[in-house]
């Protein structure tokens, strides 16, 4: 279940497993079935939403380790939306990241911009890697930190400067995203797809600002002294990367590939507010963009479909997972532990500022 890795200087650490995390769970779900009082709320019949105030205690209803594990196959069906679209969006942005019309993109921008100074580059690097991260972007947007080190290593920064720059802007981005995370989350909540795009647009512009004063505000301070980088040391100084960055010409194609990505979803989150479009309209455009982007770098049809399927391949396990998810619900439902579980945490809610019981609920 868990093994000891050694870690540099001789310390040893945990690593768990993912999947053996979540059956972990899933058992210990069972297990509190059997502990936690069992209630419910009234639920209103139309909105399908609890009614505040009608929690009562019901009888126990435990279940057994072998109806939890049951339920693994029954939470992966009734999860089979979300599963089908986190797989479907792997497959599509693998498509359009293997042109390489983005890293091409990005290596262009920052080649131009190596040579300005800390005022220009550090901003207009973390809202770039937060905007695509937002409209286009997905896990492999993290491969660029290497890229940002470098940058930050020729204008005197710590390697730190350059994960504020890339990796930490990138985070943001999927923070305040309008794509295929928000539509999982969305999916799994049951919500109308796209819900409150707009405020989400404006939040994700309020929390890439804050980044980069935070990024701003780090770099400088590490400028003027080097001494006071997180790092504790100034060894990265004489250790970090040296060099120019790779000339890399600037190719329309590459943009393009980007404006049709982003102008995807923006299209998916207008028709999903106008006309109401949900995962198979969805589905839809993101496969014409993505065989269009392949298309336009002369990919061939069987070289668009090879990208697809290691696409969905790489989302596969993450699918999975999700299912697991289902099943851990669906065991605290039979058990009738869930709402407990709600009304715990929520009664003491009720008397505090919704702004604050927001939060508090988050945590």
């Amino acid at each position: 279940m868990m093994r000891q890795k050694v870690k540099e200087g001789g310390k040893r650490g945990i690593s768990i497993n993912m999947l053996v995390f979540i059956l972990g769970i899933l058992i210990c779900a069972s297990l509190l079935t059997y502990i936690i009082p069992a209630g419910q709320f009234d639920v209103n019949p139309e909105t399908k939403a609890l009614i505040p105030g009608t929690y009562h205690a019901v009888e126990q209803t435990p279940v057994n380790l072998w109806n939890a594990l049951r339920n693994i196959f029954t939470g992966m069906t009734n999860s089979a939306k979300v599963m089908s679209i986190v797989i479907f969006m792997g497959g599509a942005l693998k498509v359009i990241i293997s042109t390489g019309a983005v890293e091409e993109f990005l290596n262009w921008a920052i080649y131009k911009l190596q040579k300005k100074g800390i005022a220009v580059i550090v901003p207009l690097m973390v809202i770039l890697f937060s905007v695509l991260s937002a409209y286009g972007g997905n896990d492999s947007f993290f491969a660029f930190t290497v890229i940002g080190v470098a940058v930050a290593a020729k204008m005197g920064l710590d390697p730190i400067a350059g994960m504020a720059m890339t990796y930490f802007a990138t985070s943001v981005g999927f923070a305040g995203a309008l794509k295929g995370r928000t539509l999982v989350a969305q999916g799994i909540a049951e919500v109308p797809l796209y819900s409150g795009a707009g405020w989400r647009t404006v939040w994700l512009f309020v929390i890439t600002g804050l980044a980069v004063a935070y990024a701003l505000w780090y770099c400088f301070r590490v400028k003027k002294n080097p001494a006071r980088s997180f790092m504790d040391n100034t060894d990265w100084i004489v250790g970090g990367p040296q060099g120019d960055i790779k000339k890399e010409l600037f190719n329309p194609m590459s943009l393009l590939v980007i404006v049709i990505t982003a102008g995807s979803f923006i299209l998916n989150a207008v028709m999903g507010v106008l006309k109401g479009w949900t995962y198979p309209e969805q589905v839809a455009v993101l496969l014409i963009a993505s065989t269009v982007c392949g298309l336009l770098y002369r990919k061939s049809p069987t070289e668009i479909a090879e990208s697809f399927a290691k696409g969905c391949q790489s989302m596969g396990f993450v699918a999975f997972i999700i299912g697991l998810g289902g099943a851990i619900a669906l065991t605290m439902t039979q058990g009738n532990i869930l709402h407990t579980m709600v009304n715990a945490v929520a009664a003491p809610l009720m008397h505090v500022n919704k702004g604050f019981g927001t939060i508090a609920m988050f945590w």
